[in-house]
Protein backbone atom coordinates (compact mmCIF):
# COMPACT_ATOMS: atom_id res chain seq x y z
CA UNK A 1 0.00 0.00 0.00
CA UNK A 2 0.88 3.83 -0.41
CA UNK A 3 0.60 6.53 1.66
CA UNK A 4 0.30 9.66 0.91
CA UNK A 5 1.49 12.35 3.11
CA UNK A 6 0.19 16.12 3.15
CA UNK A 7 3.33 18.58 4.03
CA UNK A 8 2.29 21.50 1.80
CA UNK A 9 0.89 24.03 4.29
CA UNK A 10 2.09 27.13 5.56
CA UNK A 11 1.11 27.17 9.18
CA UNK A 12 -0.21 30.45 9.45
CA UNK A 13 -1.56 29.69 13.04
CA UNK A 14 1.59 28.98 14.25
CA UNK A 15 3.97 32.07 12.78
CA UNK A 16 6.17 32.92 13.60
CA UNK A 17 7.32 29.77 14.27
CA UNK A 18 6.80 28.95 10.69
CA UNK A 19 8.01 32.09 9.22
CA UNK A 20 11.52 30.08 8.71
CA UNK A 21 10.57 26.51 8.93
CA UNK A 22 7.78 24.22 8.09
CA UNK A 23 5.32 23.24 10.72
CA UNK A 24 6.10 19.69 10.16
CA UNK A 25 9.66 20.50 11.02
CA UNK A 26 8.88 21.67 14.23
CA UNK A 27 10.23 18.97 17.61
CA UNK A 28 7.81 17.88 19.89
CA UNK A 29 9.14 15.60 22.69
CA UNK A 30 12.75 16.29 20.89
CA UNK A 31 11.66 15.06 17.27
CA UNK A 32 9.98 16.66 13.89
CA UNK A 33 6.50 16.16 13.63
CA UNK A 34 6.54 14.80 10.25
CA UNK A 35 9.40 12.10 11.75
CA UNK A 36 6.78 10.70 14.31
CA UNK A 37 4.79 10.12 11.29
CA UNK A 38 6.75 9.33 8.74
CA UNK A 39 8.98 6.75 11.41
CA UNK A 40 5.37 4.97 11.70
CA UNK A 41 5.12 4.94 8.15
CA UNK A 42 8.21 3.19 7.95
CA UNK A 43 8.15 1.01 10.60
CA UNK A 44 5.08 -0.91 9.56
CA UNK A 45 5.13 -3.19 7.03
CA UNK A 46 1.67 -2.38 5.18
CA UNK A 47 3.11 0.82 3.67
CA UNK A 48 5.61 0.35 0.93
CA UNK A 49 5.75 3.80 -0.73
CA UNK A 50 5.75 7.11 1.17
CA UNK A 51 4.70 10.16 -1.87
CA UNK A 52 5.13 13.09 0.54
CA UNK A 53 3.50 16.21 -1.07
CA UNK A 54 5.15 19.47 -0.49
CA UNK A 55 5.53 23.44 -1.17
CA UNK A 56 5.98 25.56 1.49
CA UNK A 57 9.84 25.38 2.82
CA UNK A 58 9.64 22.13 0.70
CA UNK A 59 13.75 22.28 0.20
CA UNK A 60 13.59 21.89 4.17
CA UNK A 61 11.57 19.49 4.35
CA UNK A 62 13.33 17.36 1.17
CA UNK A 63 16.81 17.98 2.79
CA UNK A 64 15.71 16.56 6.20
CA UNK A 65 13.41 13.65 5.29
CA UNK A 66 16.45 12.41 2.94
CA UNK A 67 19.23 12.66 6.07
CA UNK A 68 16.75 10.77 7.93
CA UNK A 69 15.88 7.99 5.85
CA UNK A 70 18.21 6.48 3.78
CA UNK A 71 17.51 4.08 0.41
CA UNK A 72 13.88 3.73 1.74
CA UNK A 73 10.47 4.19 -1.14
CA UNK A 74 10.32 7.88 -0.14
CA UNK A 75 9.47 10.66 -2.77
CA UNK A 76 8.32 14.08 -3.32
CA UNK A 77 5.60 15.82 -5.03
CA UNK A 78 5.87 19.65 -5.68
CA UNK A 79 2.37 21.42 -4.92
CA UNK A 80 2.08 24.01 -7.34
CA UNK A 81 -0.10 26.48 -5.10
CA UNK A 82 -1.96 24.82 -1.91
CA UNK A 83 -5.24 24.67 -2.58
CA UNK A 84 -6.10 22.57 0.49
CA UNK A 85 -6.37 18.63 1.16
CA UNK A 86 -8.24 17.41 -2.43
CA UNK A 87 -5.70 19.27 -4.30
CA UNK A 88 -2.45 18.01 -2.28
CA UNK A 89 -4.11 14.08 -3.35
CA UNK A 90 -4.95 15.19 -6.74
CA UNK A 91 -0.99 16.59 -7.37
CA UNK A 92 0.00 13.42 -5.97
CA UNK A 93 -2.66 11.03 -7.69
CA UNK A 94 -1.18 12.79 -10.90
CA UNK A 95 2.37 12.07 -10.50
CA UNK A 96 2.50 8.18 -9.45
CA UNK A 97 0.70 4.83 -10.32
CA UNK A 98 -1.38 3.92 -7.54
CA UNK A 99 -3.34 0.45 -7.72
CA UNK A 100 -4.47 -0.60 -4.59
CA UNK A 101 -5.98 1.10 -1.81
CA UNK A 102 -3.90 3.60 -0.65
CA UNK A 103 -3.81 5.94 2.93
CA UNK A 104 -3.09 9.79 3.06
CA UNK A 105 -1.99 11.29 6.28
CA UNK A 106 -2.04 15.12 7.28
CA UNK A 107 1.70 15.69 7.88
CA UNK A 108 0.98 17.46 11.01
CA UNK A 109 -0.94 15.32 13.17
CA UNK A 110 0.70 13.41 16.16
CA UNK A 111 -0.58 9.90 15.68
CA UNK A 112 2.26 7.66 17.34
CA UNK A 113 1.24 4.20 16.63
CA UNK A 114 -1.61 4.95 15.75
CA UNK A 115 -1.08 4.48 11.68
CA UNK A 116 -0.29 0.87 12.40
CA UNK A 117 -3.73 0.57 13.73
CA UNK A 118 -5.64 2.13 11.26
CA UNK A 119 -3.66 -0.15 8.82
CA UNK A 120 -4.29 -3.41 10.41
CA UNK A 121 -7.45 -2.64 11.26
CA UNK A 122 -8.21 -1.89 6.94
CA UNK A 123 -6.19 -4.68 6.30
CA UNK A 124 -8.18 -6.99 7.86
CA UNK A 125 -11.53 -6.64 6.16
CA UNK A 126 -12.65 -3.86 6.21
CA UNK A 127 -12.13 -2.41 2.55
CA UNK A 128 -14.93 1.06 2.32
CA UNK A 129 -12.99 4.59 2.17
CA UNK A 130 -12.12 5.08 6.14
CA UNK A 131 -11.42 8.09 8.13
CA UNK A 132 -9.87 8.57 11.89
CA UNK A 133 -11.55 10.57 14.47
CA UNK A 134 -11.07 11.73 17.73
CA UNK A 135 -12.59 12.90 20.79
CA UNK A 136 -11.20 16.75 21.84
CA UNK A 137 -11.91 19.31 24.79
CA UNK A 138 -12.71 21.83 21.78
CA UNK A 139 -14.62 20.06 18.85
CA UNK A 140 -15.21 23.29 17.10
CA UNK A 141 -11.64 24.53 16.41
CA UNK A 142 -11.49 21.75 14.08
CA UNK A 143 -13.71 19.57 11.33
CA UNK A 144 -16.08 17.82 13.39
CA UNK A 145 -17.16 14.25 12.12
CA UNK A 146 -21.01 13.63 11.44
CA UNK A 147 -21.93 10.18 11.61
CA UNK A 148 -25.37 8.82 10.77
CA UNK A 149 -25.20 4.77 11.80
CA UNK A 150 -21.47 4.36 11.65
CA UNK A 151 -21.00 6.03 8.30
CA UNK A 152 -19.73 9.80 7.49
CA UNK A 153 -22.43 11.77 6.65
CA UNK A 154 -20.76 15.04 6.70
CA UNK A 155 -17.64 17.30 8.24
CA UNK A 156 -18.30 20.47 9.51
CA UNK A 157 -15.07 22.57 9.31
CA UNK A 158 -15.15 24.68 12.84
CA UNK A 159 -18.49 24.97 13.36
CA UNK A 160 -19.45 27.72 16.29
CA UNK A 161 -21.38 25.09 18.56
CA UNK A 162 -20.32 21.30 18.55
CA UNK A 163 -21.15 18.28 21.36
CA UNK A 164 -18.63 17.78 23.60
CA UNK A 165 -17.90 14.14 22.36
CA UNK A 166 -17.94 14.81 18.85
CA UNK A 167 -15.42 13.31 16.95
CA UNK A 168 -13.16 15.54 15.09
CA UNK A 169 -11.24 14.57 11.31
CA UNK A 170 -7.93 13.32 13.24
CA UNK A 171 -6.26 13.77 9.91
CA UNK A 172 -5.66 9.84 8.69
CA UNK A 173 -8.11 8.57 5.78
CA UNK A 174 -7.66 5.11 3.89
CA UNK A 175 -8.97 5.02 0.47
CA UNK A 176 -9.94 2.15 -1.79
CA UNK A 177 -8.45 2.05 -5.14
CA UNK A 178 -11.58 2.77 -6.91
CA UNK A 179 -11.88 5.99 -5.44
CA UNK A 180 -9.32 8.16 -7.16
CA UNK A 181 -11.26 10.17 -9.10
CA UNK A 182 -12.93 12.02 -6.55
CA UNK A 183 -9.65 14.35 -6.09
CA UNK A 184 -9.72 15.13 -9.80
CA UNK A 185 -11.49 18.52 -10.11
Amino acid sequence: MKAIVLAAGKGTRLLPLTSNRSKHLLEVGGKPILKWLLDDLVETQIIDEIIIVVNYKSELIIKEVKAWYDNKKISFIHQEEPLGTGDAVDSALKSTTIDGPFLVANGDVLVTDTVSLFLEKYTTGFHEAAILGAHVDEPQRYGVLEVLDSKLSSILEKPERAESNSLINAGLYIFPADSKNIFSG
